[in-house]
């Protein structure tokens, strides 16, 4: 029995639209959701022509009567914003949904219309945790007034909030370990998007007018947010790249930065991609002889489940990381690349003898992961949680 059929469900991304990354998670899981038979409508902070989605889909953006007070800068304001929170109050008051589905649930923004709606009409609510936002995590890093203030809020709330909520997703070990009083949370990876496809390393630099005879190693939305992480590897590069005149660095993000970034560290062979269409991102990640995703030990990086990685799994490359949080887990038991110290001699040393003399990797494993991965199969297993659930019951000790 289809016990999904009917059911409304709301899904509450907290994410700006060009949060690229979370934006095309919060679209696959608005996908998934709808395939199982529920009744989806996804409310959006701003509205973007890229967005498509099939039409039995509802699609919710912030009106235009309070878009024009809205605040353009960096201060949250999906999830901290009083605009945004005008617009999911008022729309989850006057809509009566079976479950809400939201993530950054401890956000105020998020979290007191969802738990309002719970209160008035018994409606199972749901978050996805993604980030180590409290102590030791991302506060530690924020800047400035308004970042103090952020970090101030996700030091005192987060776990607090957050065992408000029926069934929590998290994305990481580290996430779920900080929460070990509550009944209903569950560690559930990160998704692999089915839409990208591993064409061959010739076709592929065809495409995008790449050299076949280039050894490219890739990594994907860099960002300042990463700088530290990815010192050891730049450094690494600079030396590898001068010996290997065959050798390239492929960078997408933002160009500007990239330019910059590759200033500092003195890299001189790079393609810098840029922000490109998805099917132009799947061809250049297609050109890539190997991966890099560079994932010190850190607490942010603990609580995290690299989205890019599954970008990598999905192209069937080799891919060097570190043995951090989950990745520790996910490299041994899957033959997928290796794992080594965020150090410079190592990334110097193990990205030589794969230039030399190449790497052995097991396909099975990433076809595997493929299928382990995908959204169809994630989403099914959040679904079972929702299904499993019984609203009421206590499900938590507060913390």
């Amino acid at each position: 029995m289809n016990l999904t059929a009917n059911k409304k469900l709301c899904l509450l991304p907290g994410v700006e639209i060009k949060s690229i990354s979370q934006t095309k998670i919060s679209i696959n899981n608005a996908i998934a959701f709808d395939k199982m038979g529920y009744d989806v409508t996804i409310l959006f902070h701003s509205k973007a022509e890229e967005i498509v989605l099939p039409s039995n889909i509802n699609v919710k953006y912030l009106p235009r009567y309070l878009a024009v007070f809205d605040i353009k800068g960096n201060f949250a304001r999906a999830t901290f914003g009083y605009i945004g929170f005008i617009f999911y109050l008022t729309h989850l008051l006057f809509n009566k949904y079976d479950v809400i589905f939201t993530n950054a649930g401890h956000r105020p923004s998020i979290f007191i219309p969802t738990y309002l709606s719970k209160k008035i009409y018994n409606t199972l609510i749901v978050t996805e945790w993604w980030e180590w936002y409290g102590k030791g995590g991302l506060s530690v890093t924020r800047q400035g007034i308004f970042g103090k203030i952020i970090g101030f809020y996700d030091n005192n709330f987060e776990l607090r909030l957050m065992n408000n909520y029926d069934v929590i997703i998290a994305i990481s070990n580290g996430l779920k370990n900080r929460l070990q009083n509550h009944n209903n949370i569950v560690f559930i990876p990160g998704a692999i998007d089915s839409k990208l496809e591993s064409y061959s390393i010739k076709s592929a630099r065809e495409r995008v007018k790449l050299s076949s005879n280039s050894f490219i190693i890739g990594l994907s939305g860099i960002s300042e947010s990463d700088e530290q992480d990815n010192e050891p590897l730049f450094k690494a590069m600079s030396y590898i790249i001068e010996s290997n005149n065959s050798v390239y660095l492929l960078l997408s993000g933002n160009k500007d930065y990239i330019v910059k970034l590759c200033l500092k560290y003195n890299i001189e062979k790079y393609i810098n991609v840029g922000w490109v269409s998805y099917q132009e991102y799947n061809y250049y990640l297609s050109s890539c002889n190997i991966f890099v995703l560079p994932y010190p030990l850190t607490n942010r990086n603990i609580g995290r489940w690299p989205n890019k990685i599954g970008d990598y799994i999905k192209i069937r490359r080799p891919i060097i990381s570190n043995p951090t949080g989950d990745m520790d887990e996910l490299f041994n038991k899957n033959n997928i690349g290796r794992l080594i110290k965020n150090d410079i001699s190592e990334y110097v040393e193990t990205i030589s003898d794969i230039i030399n003399n190449g790497v052995k990797t097991e396909i099975e494993d990433f076809i595997r992961l493929e299928k382990e991965l995908s959204f169809s199969s994630r989403c099914k297993k959040i679904n079972d949680l929702i299904e499993g659930s019984k609203l009421n019951e206590p499900t938590h000790t507060t913390a």
